[in-house]
């Protein structure tokens, strides 16, 4: 999946995994983490053929830190399965309203974009598919995929590379939670900035910035995880990407997600908001600032009346 932007020349894509396997790191309680990881595998199993109403708000800044333009789109936000048999979820999104204006002829353009839809018959052509469809209002943004996949720091890919460390116990709206910082400690092909594919294999966290400089940017993973003690669900997620070029004092960031998640009626915590903001690198002040913030919020998500894949619809 890849989010894009383009602005004044500058082009930024940032990209995660479609599919994330989780694992235990052995440099923590070893209960706590194993505990999560079997939650988190039991998101990927649960978080299917669910809906929720979307709200996204784009901000962009200009050069002076200032927010120079909004966009808000609102869409009824599916959670698809893709056909193939595979068992592998999309992110849907059937945009009704821009900017407060209501979309013509939704439902229609709904229904003909579903009959073309089924016909493709390949996975990675419905993906492709519904990510141009769901986005196309995005002011050239393309993120997709962060309600997918929780803890991408704990993917048997890289866990290698990460310390863990176990902070004291919090409470997050009234529930006693674990917090469990990473820190990315050593080079990975498998997070990459600039470098697309480097093992024959999709990385777990890839990032594309404007800058072409083919010296390395020795980007790291860091964030934390807030995990309830009592069900070992993710409630609230941290994600930091930096980058330290040649000559730079200190790292400095380009890349921050927070995913927030609230209870459901189905076993898991679904998404409650996600806030991904972009940042710009500058080579002469040893610097970033920002670029774009991208908010997502959630209601409560349900089951529509219909089961959402890629074989024909049927009544449940």
């Amino acid at each position: 999946m890849a989010n894009r932007r383009k602005r004044k020349g500058r082009l930024i894509v940032a990209a995660m995994l479609v599919l994330v396997g989780l694992f235990p790191a052995a440099a923590v309680g070893q209960d706590v983490v194993d505990a999560a990881y079997a939650s988190t595998r039991e998101y990927l199993a649960r978080f299917r053929d669910l809906l929720a109403e979307e709200k996204k708000t784009f901000e962009f800044f200009g050069s002076n830190g200032r927010v120079r333009k909004t966009r808000v789109v609102e869409s009824n936000f599916i959670v698809y399965e893709l056909g193939g048999g595979e068992g592998t979820a999309a992110e849907y999104r059937h945009v009704l309203r821009v900017d407060g204006k209501a979309v013509e002829k939704a439902e229609l353009r709904s229904q003909e974009f579903f009959e073309k839809l089924v016909t493709l018959g390949s996975s990675r052509k419905e993906l492709e598919k519904l990510q141009n469809e769901s986005t196309r209002f995005d002011e050239g943004m393309r993120i997709n995929g962060f309600t997918l996949f929780q803890a991408v720091a704990l993917s048997p890919k890289i866990r290698g590379v990460m310390a863990f460390r176990q902070s004291e116990d919090e409470a997050i709206s009234g529930r006693a939670v674990v917090r469990l910082d990473y820190e990315q400690k050593a080079e990975s092909p498998y997070i990459t900035i600039n470098r697309g594919l480097t093992t024959g294999e999709e990385p777990v966290v890839s990032f594309e910035i404007e800058d072409r400089s083919r010296e390395p940017f020795n980007e790291r993973l860091r964030g934390s995880l807030w995990i309830e003690a009592e069900t070992s669900r993710v409630l609230r997620e941290v994600r930091e990407l930096s980058v330290q070029p040649k000559g730079f004092a200190q790292p400095v960031i380009i890349s921050r997600v927070v995913l927030e998640y609230q209870p459901s009626e189905f076993g898991i915590n679904t998404p409650a908001k996600i806030t991904h903001e972009f940042f710009t690198l500058v080579r002469k002040q040893q610097r970033s600032e920002p670029d774009v913030r991208a908010v997502f919020e959630y209601t409560r998500f349900s089951r529509p009346d219909v089961d959402v894949k890629a074989d024909e619809p049927r009544k449940p």
